[in-house]
């Protein structure tokens, strides 16, 4: 395993839908599907919210804290963002390894993120 640390950008499509609010305020029960390309507007927004809900805890880490396998002493940091890309906004998840992830652990790690990312 090697000090140094290689970064790996893993980008993925997003699927946004909104909950409007009623005329008394109230959210909606049903969301509204939203394209890649009309979200844009709120990418400050969405990289706000994305850096509010990091906790304390995760340090410059993010979510690599919480791997709990063989892939916690290979992957120094996970820190998911969104960025535009050919006029839409995309998933933008940056991972810093020690050395480069073999093509097993790199399924593995995606696997991983996909069930994170499936929670909200």
């Amino acid at each position: 395993m090697k000090n140094e640390l290689t970064t790996l950008r893993l980008w993925n499509p997003l699927f946004p839908h909104i909950y409007l609010r009623n005329e008394w305020g109230d959210l909606e029960n049903n969301p509204v599907d939203l394209s890649a390309g009309e979200i844009l507007e709120y990418e400050d927004k969405i990289l706000d919210l994305i850096k509010k809900e990091r906790l304390s805890d995760e340090s410059e880490r993010g979510l690599a804290v919480y791997l709990d396998d063989d892939l916690s002493r290979k992957i120094h940091s996970i820190n998911p963002s969104v960025e535009e890309w050919n006029g839409k906004l995309w998933g933008v998840t940056g991972v810093q390894t020690y050395g480069h992830l073999s093509p097993s652990e790199l399924s593995e790690l995606t696997d991983w993120l996909s069930s994170q990312f499936s929670d909200g």
